[in-house]
């Protein structure tokens, strides 16, 4: 009956937007312009109310700096799909989408002169099937996910940083706390609404169009908007956990502790962790930390004791709640810089982690920062267990695990030396890559969410998903339309 409904509605929803294209009148000398008549109240432009303070939110300065010629609110499908049948495909226009603005690839969700697709009014969270199920709209930062949900007594396997929004976030993999069990977020999804580059509004799921349903899971929106994301809840439990600081002379014993952590998980399924160091200028020094949750909330855990075993400089572990751990995260990535951001796999070990080290000590050496510069490195741990989990794009080998995802960011102030700092970035990926390489510990797996520019995550995929990519692509997106109106994806060539 549902989907008899949904074919009726689209049905009618075709015929309407064929009589409209061709009555659109001739007096809109722009696509925004044509917009805003379709859709009052739900266009901005250049110095209107709630322009600056959307181009605010991103986390990328040189996103923000992008000019869009409107900013477009989309409150559901539907909007979306009369839209790019009544303005983006007739004009040719182009069009950016944003969810949270939390990528630091310039073009990925804003655009110079285009259309920006704001869905920050897509941000529903509604729990349903008796509170089994919760359907979130694309627009929602996990923040607002956790507090809505924690009122309930529920949560879900979703980002670790609060500010981060659901929709790209999900699209590019996802990364959880929940990751021993159940594998990525994208993992987890029940089903999918989404609007296809043909502008079908279609409910995805592992019965129904399953071919775009799994090609949607890891490939960051290069089939469409994605609307509606539904995904199971979990109990929202006490968890435990926290950071804790080192001093650099005890950097090998915590990398040492986080390859136990990863090789115990398929026995230890609810205790995870993460290792990161960064050099700060303004400070001109290092500093080391960790952050760990054990998801049962158990605060005598062996895995997490070997951590504070190790001498260490302050922080401390306790108990709190994936939305709160969430929330403090989130205080260590401040809006307002600029940013470059890639993105390096490795198998997991210590040896691995030090030579990164070492590379990057060197980078500092011999680059001029800004006052407040900083370059950050983060290992997180890829479980056999995650990776056994998995039911997406990437079919990354649970026997080549444990992995170890490796973020690499730059952050300065002034933009007169984007292109010094762009090409020092480049030159440190490439220095990274070599070293990992000599210790045969490079893995060629491309994280989306983390990728540069010059990345492109579906360059290592595997032939037989890249067939099966590319004949969804022709299915969903016959005219190759998407590549087209979204300059700023990442798409199949």
């Amino acid at each position: 009956m549902r989907l008899w409904h949904l074919f009726l509605e689209a049905s009618l929803a075709a015929a309407q937007l064929y009589q409209q294209q061709a009555q659109t009148p001739l007096q809109y000398s722009t696509p925004c312009a044509l917009l805003a008549a379709l859709f009052p109240e739900q266009v901005v432009n250049p110095g209107e109310e709630g322009y600056a303070h959307a181009q605010e939110k991103y986390w990328s300065i040189q996103q923000a700096e992008l000019i869009p010629a409107c900013r477009f609110l989309p409150r559901g499908a539907r909007d979306i799909q009369i839209a790019l049948a009544d303005v983006i495909h007739p004009s040719n226009a182009s069009i950016a989408i944003s969810s949270g603005g939390h990528s630091s690839v310039t073009g990925a969700s804003n655009i110079d002169d285009g259309i920006t697709f704001d869905l920050s009014d897509m941000s529903g969270v509604n729990v349903g099937d008796m509170e089994e199920t919760v359907v979130l709209g694309p627009g929602a930062r996990w923040r607002d996910v956790y507090r809505t949900l924690q009122k309930q007594n529920l949560t879900v396997s979703g980002g670790r940083v609060g500010s981060v929004g659901v929709g790209g976030y999900v699209l590019g993999g996802g990364f959880s706390w929940f990751a021993n069990q159940y594998g990525w977020t994208c993992d987890t999804i029940i089903e999918f609404e989404v609007v296809t580059p043909q502008g079908e509004i279609l409910w995805v799921n592992a019965g129904h169009h399953e071919d775009l349903f799994w090609a949607l899971k890891g490939s960051l929106g290069a089939f469409g908007i994605v609307t509606k994301i539904k995904m199971p809840t979990l109990p929202n439990t006490v968890v435990y956990g926290g950071a804790l600081s080192y001093e650099q002379p005890h950097f090998p014993l915590v990398c040492n502790a986080l390859k136990n952590l990863a090789a115990r998980a398929e026995d230890d399924l609810t205790t995870q962790g993460y290792l990161s160091f960064a050099w700060l200028q303004a400070e001109k020094r290092f500093e080391y930390d960790v952050y760990l949750i054990n998801t049962e909330g158990q605060s005598s855990h062996e895995a997490l004791a070997a951590f504070e075993a190790i001498p260490h400089l302050g922080g401390q572990l306790s108990t709190t709640t994936i939305g709160k751990s969430a929330d403090d995260i989130d205080r260590s990535n401040p809006l307002g810089f600029r940013r470059f951001k890639f993105t390096l796999t490795s198998t997991l070990s210590p040896s691995a982690m030090t030579a990164v080290h070492d590379v990057v000590k060197t980078f500092t050496e011999n680059t001029k920062f800004d006052p407040t510069g900083v370059v950050g490195v983060t290992f997180q741990p890829l479980t056999s267990s995650h990776l056994k989990a998995q039911k997406n794009i990437f079919n990354l080998i649970p026997s080549h695990g444990p992995l170890l995802l490796i973020s690499v960011e730059l952050w300065w102030n002034d933009a007169d030396r984007d292109i010094y700092f762009s090409g020092k970035a480049n030159k440190l990926q490439h220095d990274l890559e070599a070293t990992l390489k000599k210790l045969d510990a490079f893995h060629p797996f491309i994280y989306p969410n983390y990728a540069s520019r010059e990345q492109n995550p579906f360059a290592t995929l595997d032939p037989v998903t890249m067939r099966m990519l590319a004949a969804t692509k022709r299915k969903y997106d016959p005219n190759d339309r998407w590549s087209k109106i979204v300059p700023g994806s990442t798409y199949l060539n």
